[in-house]
């Protein structure tokens, strides 16, 4: 009521200096309470990303904000390990494909010029 008193009073007297003051002063209150509402929701939504483990519901903003970069840090380094870990299997990847094609031409040489070698101790067993 207060506030809605502050603007329709410094609406009605625009030419006052004090009112015109008085809507700046509302103006930047309402501005303070808009950016806090908006910093709570963000904090609550952080609180709900971030594992706070027991006594949630007791962490200062400090405290969430310090769980929050530890966690940031984790999942870096998870992340980290995961892609190293793509990186080792593409590499496998690529050597069991290129022994693969050296198998397969081998095996179509050994079908080109009949029996090998391995034939031979198939038949000697």
């Amino acid at each position: 009521a207060k506030n809605e008193l502050a603007c329709s009073t410094s609406a009605a007297c625009v030419s006052d200096s004090k009112s015109i003051n008085n809507h700046v002063s509302l103006s930047l209150f309402l501005l303070s309470c808009s950016r806090r509402a908006n910093l709570r929701l963000c904090l609550e939504r952080l609180k709900s990303l971030v594992p706070l483990g027991k006594d949630a519901n007791r962490h200062t903003t400090l405290s969430l904000l310090m769980k929050a970069r530890e966690h940031i840090k984790r999942l870096e380094e998870s992340d980290r390990r995961a892609q190293h870990t793509m990186d080792q299997l593409q590499r496998e990847r690529r050597h069991l494909r290129r022994r693969l094609e050296q198998l397969g031409v081998e095996r179509t040489r050994m079908d080109s010029t009949g029996s090998t070698q391995s034939d031979k101790s198939d038949s000697d067993q």
